[in-house]
C-alpha cells in the first residue's frame, strides 16, 4: 500500500465542530457530499452544506416516514439528534444543500442571547435562537398561539383522550419547536440551497459482514474495503461508526481482534469521517476527521489524542480502528 494523504477535495472543506450537538451523523454526511461535489466538477466551493439544515430536513422527514408529527413524538423522535446518515443522505439527494456560510452568518446574531448552562452552545440551539429574533418572529408568535387550543381539542384528537396530562407540556414544546424548525429553514435556505440530486446514494460495510469475511478476516475486510476508496484515482471519503469512548480513552476497544463484542459504548456513539491512509513501519493508518472543531483541546478527548491532533484530525492505527467502528460507509459502489 502506497502512501497517500487527504483527498484534494478535503482541501476546500472547513473543519467544523458540532460543539454539545448530537450532529455527528449530520456533519459527516455533510463532508461526504461536498467532497464529492468538489472531486466532481463542482467549483462552488464557497457553499458547504449546513449540518443544522440537514438536520431539521432529517427530523421532517422521519415524521413523514412515520406517518405525521404526533406519531414521530409519540414514538421518540428527537428533532435533529441520533440520525440515520444513510437516510440523511437520501433526504440530502431530494432537499438540496443550504448554505453553511448563510446558517452561520445568521446564528452569529444569537452569541449574545444564548448561554448553555453547560457551558457549550449548540449550533442548532443558536441558529433557532437567531431566528427568533429575527424578522421571523412573528411567524413563532402565531405557531404558539395556534397550539393554545391544544389541551383542549389538539391533544385529546390527535394523540388521545387516554394520554397522561404530564406528558403534553412536553409534547407541545416539540411540537412547536419542529414545526418553528421547519419555518426557519424554509425562509432562510430559499435562495441559499444547490441541488444534490447527481449525488450517489450511500454504500458500506458493518462489523457483521467484515465477521463474515473469512478469506481476509475481520480487520482485513474493513481495512480493504477503506483502502479501495481511498486509492482511487479520485479518492472519497468515509464514514465511521464507532463509540465515542474511544476517544476519550484511546485503549479503548468495543470489539476483540475476531470482531465479536467486548465492550459496549458508555457515552454514546459517534460518526466521522476518514480522509487519508498512510503507512508507519509496516502498520496501517487513517487519518480520522472529526467535528470537535480544530483546535483539538475539547474535554471530550484524552490527552493522548490531543497530543497528536492536528487541526482537528490525527492519525489512528487501522486495526484499532476496526476494533472500535459498527461500520464504515461512502458514496457510490
Amino acid at each position: 500500500m502506497r502512501l497517500d494523504q487527504t483527498p484534494g477535495a478535503f482541501s476546500q472543506i472547513p473543519i467544523h465542530n458540532q460543539e454539545s450537538s448530537d450532529l455527528c451523523y449530520a456533519y459527516t454526511a455533510s463532508q461526504l457530499v461536498d467532497a464529492w461535489r468538489f472531486s466532481h466538477g463542482d467549483t462552488r466551493t464557497g457553499h458547504h452544506t449546513s449540518a443544522v439544515v440537514a438536520g431539521v430536513y432529517h427530523a421532517l422527514d422521519v415524521e413523514e416516514r412515520v406517518g405525521g408529527r404526533i406519531r414521530a413524538t409519540a414514538g421518540g423522535a428527537s428533532l435533529v439528534s441520533g440520525g440515520n446518515i444513510y437516510q440523511l443522505i437520501d433526504t440530502l439527494r431530494s432537499k438540496g444543500s443550504c448554505s453553511h456560510e448563510h446558517i452561520q452568518a445568521i446564528s452569529a446574531r444569537a452569541n449574545s442571547l444564548y448561554v448553555p448552562a453547560d457551558g457549550f452552545p449548540d449550533p442548532y440551539q443558536r441558529f433557532m435562537t437567531a431566528i427568533q429574533s429575527s424578522h421571523l418572529s412573528h411567524e413563532y408568535d402565531q405557531l404558539i398561539a395556534n397550539f393554545q387550543l391544544s389541551d383542549s381539542r389538539f391533544c385529546p384528537h390527535y394523540i388521545g383522550p387516554g394520554l397522561n396530562p404530564k406528558f403534553i407540556p412536553g409534547i407541545l414544546s416539540f411540537l412547536r419547536e419542529l414545526s418553528g424548525a421547519e419555518v426557519a429553514v424554509q425562509e432562510t435556505c430559499r435562495s441559499q440551497t444547490i441541488d444534490l440530486s447527481t449525488i450517489p446514494r450511500m454504500n458500506g460495510i458493518t462489523n457483521q459482514q467484515a465477521r463474515a469475511n473469512t478469506a481476509r478476516g475481520f480487520t482485513g475486510a474493513y481495512t480493504d474495503a477503506v483502502n479501495t476508496r481511498l486509492s482511487r484515482p479520485n479518492p472519497q471519503p468515509v464514514s465511521v461508526s464507532y463509540c465515542v469512548d474511544f476517544l476519550g480513552n484511546k485503549d479503548f476497544r468495543k470489539y476483540s481482534p475476531d470482531g465479536t463484542p467486548r465492550d459496549g459504548c458508555e457515552i454514546g456513539r459517534h460518526l466521522s469521517v476518514i480522509i487519508g491512509r498512510r503507512e508507519v513501519a509496516g502498520r496501517c493508518q487513517f487519518l480520522l476527521r472529526n467535528s470537535f472543531g480544530p483546535d483539538c483541546t475539547d474535554r471530550r478527548y484524552d490527552s493522548r489524542w490531543r497530543d497528536s491532533c492536528q487541526q482537528g484530525q490525527f492519525w489512528i492505527d487501522a486495526e484499532a480502528m476496526a476494533q472500535n467502528a459498527d461500520e464504515f460507509g461512502w458514496l457510490g459502489e
